[in-house]
């Protein structure tokens, strides 16, 4: 006769069975992983819930109601897809001019110390080819420690962060890059 096979899993030395587990303790492989996926999005469900609630459903509705011709008041409202977008860009003649104007002042923004402000009007010193290069520029908004620049420099363009009377238009540097930390 052949010995049957079972499905309880023999003991070695130690305490440990063949399969690495220890008697009375919980593996700390597959179980281990989806404990720490339950407790991650356990944690994370809050957040989740409030953006599902307080931002997605709130802009759903809003974009379901701009496709209806309802006005607020009146509880009668019917589809009308995307007529009421087609009218606001044929027949106003402010709508392109206003979206044209929100994309130009979403400018860009330096630090308040990168701004020198003297008889030439208001000026921010740029590194061109690792050379000082000063340029005078348009300011808008100031919020946090940052200044809005409307016009004078591009996104992209290598700011002083700490300008001031130590450099001069065309003296050579070496430009080092800051973090948004300031480290």
């Amino acid at each position: 006769m052949t010995a049957a096979r079972t499905s309880v899993p023999e003991t070695v030395a130690a305490g440990v069975d063949v399969r690495g587990h220890r008697p009375g303790k919980a593996p700390r492989g597959r179980g281990w992983k989806r404990y720490r996926a339950r407790t991650f999005y356990l944690f994370v469900s809050p957040w989740i819930a409030g953006f599902l609630l307080l931002t997605l459903a709130p802009v759903g509705y809003a974009f379901g109601l701009s496709l209806t011709n309802y006005d607020g008041a009146s509880p009668e409202w019917r589809f009308v897809g995307l007529a009421n977008y087609r009218r606001l860009i044929t027949s106003n003649p402010d709508a392109w001019s206003s979206l044209l104007r929100t994309f130009v002042y979403a400018g860009v923004a330096v630090p308040l110390t990168a701004v020198l402000y003297g008889t030439a009007g208001t000026v921010v010193q740029v590194v061109k080819r690792a050379r000082i290069e000063t340029r005078r520029v348009e300011v808008g908004l100031m919020s946090g420690g940052q200044i809005e620049i409307r016009d004078g420099i591009n996104e992209g363009d290598d700011v002083v962060a700490r300008a001031g009377a130590l450099l001069r238009e065309g003296d050579p540097v070496r430009p080092v890059a800051i973090t948004a930390s300031g480290k």
